[in-house]
């Protein structure tokens, strides 16, 4: 992700209220998706939960985890090529949006990625399920951070 400097400097975004705020710099690990979900992803995803409170909307993440769960009960050829089709979608739903959201697609992408590289070996099917807890994940965090405020 890339940010214009701001006048201190460091790299920032502009959230919808035009406060700047600092990038999030969690550090994702593609074996949470490759392999299996652990302590260290559960914190990552409550940390990205957090930080995107206030851009994200709840109504935003359940249409795209709608789609996910949507996928996920179709058979396994229709599953891949379904799941494809998530990243156009997320970049509609991105490119509509009054706010800045290329930085959240930017931490989508990174997890779709992972997943679709189980295309070339044969472990799509794994990659997606873990995929469908972290992003579950994800969303449950969201909507107790929302509650919150």
């Amino acid at each position: 992700m890339n940010y214009p400097s701001n006048k201190t400097g460091s790299t920032s975004r502009e959230n919808n209220q035009g406060y700047n705020t600092p990038p999030f710099n969690g550090k994702f690990d593609p074996k949470w998706i490759e392999l299996e979900l652990n302590v260290e992803s559960i914190k990552y995803t409550k940390d990205l939960a957090e930080y995107v409170q206030k851009d994200l909307t709840k109504s935003q993440i359940r249409n795209i985890f709608g789609e996910i769960r949507r996928i996920e009960t179709l058979n396994a050829d229709i599953r891949q090529v379904k799941f494809l089709l998530l990243l156009p979608k997320l970049a509609y739903s991105v490119a509509k949006s009054q706010k800045n959201l290329k930085p959240y697609r930017d931490e989508f992408e990174k997890w779709y990625d992972v997943v679709n590289e189980g295309v070339k070996d044969d472990t799509f099917g794994k990659r997606f399920d873990n995929f469908v807890n972290f992003f579950e994940s994800f969303l449950a965090f969201h909507r107790v951070v929302a509650q919150k405020d």
